[in-house]
């Protein structure tokens, strides 16, 4: 049975990049493996607050303060990560308390991720990109990031223009956290921190490299035509 035909998108000319302290990692290994002018590309911008999420929005206004990044920047398309703050207790919309990892708590992060992507809709942003969390060396991270990923995934479905991108293997071998694994090149280098969160350059960099592919195959990103040399023509 083959794959149905990947879906051929417009090309962008303007990303932004938003999220936690992990979008630090991402933002930069994408500007460094996607040059602006190999892809006739006006912008990468990328925006990160450390210690934040869809959790605490008590502390971190992410609703408001994505509204203004998308009015001052005009994004073609954007690319999120939230997750890594969000492993604690939450209030739902009502103010009502849910201990982490109860139904109750599950259900109130779902709306408020929910509650994101119908922002987004709002906005002619042509495509969103939501980045799954990949494998912890943590297990308190892999308590939570199935439950976070299920979640974006099943609010993406439902959103069009957003695609949840699962990377949970991506730093596996026979579904268990493997702590080397090698690029497109076929370097290899530890791929996390020992927080069990981060992802290191290198794991970054394989990160971005995989959404960059997909990207190119999806259109987003075109290559433009290099021009012929003297001994080509």
């Amino acid at each position: 049975m083959t794959s149905p035909p990947v879906k051929q998108l417009e090309p962008a000319k303007r990303f932004l990049f938003l999220g936690d302290s992990i979008m630090g990692f991402l933002g930069v290994a994408f500007e460094n493996n996607v040059k602006k002018s190999d892809y006739g590309l006006e912008q990468i911008k990328v925006f990160y607050k450390i210690s934040t999420g869809l959790n605490r929005i008590d502390f971190y206004d992410w609703y408001s303060h994505t509204r203004e990044l998308i009015q001052q920047n005009n994004p073609d398309v954007m690319v999120v990560i939230f997750g890594g703050n969000d492993d604690q207790n939450i209030l739902d919309a009502n103010k009502k308390f849910h201990e982490e990892l109860t139904p109750g708590w599950e259900k109130a992060y779902e709306e408020r991720v929910e509650r994101y992507a119908k922002l987004l809709d709002e906005y002619p942003v042509k495509k969103v990109y939501w980045i799954g969390h990949p494998i912890s060396n943590v297990a308190r991270y892999n308590k939570f990031f199935p439950i976070f990923n299920r979640i974006y995934k099943k609010v993406s479905l439902v959103h069009p223009k957003i695609e949840f991108v699962d990377y949970w293997n991506t730093f596996a071998v026979n579904g268990k956290f493997y702590p080397i694994a090698a690029d497109s090149t076929g370097r290899k280098a530890r791929v996390r921190y020992n927080d069990g969160l981060h992802p290191t350059e290198h794991g970054a960099k394989i990160m971005m490299e995989i959404l960059k592919k997909h990207m190119i195959e999806e259109g987003v990103l075109r290559p433009k035509s290099k021009p012929l040399t003297q001994t080509q023509k």
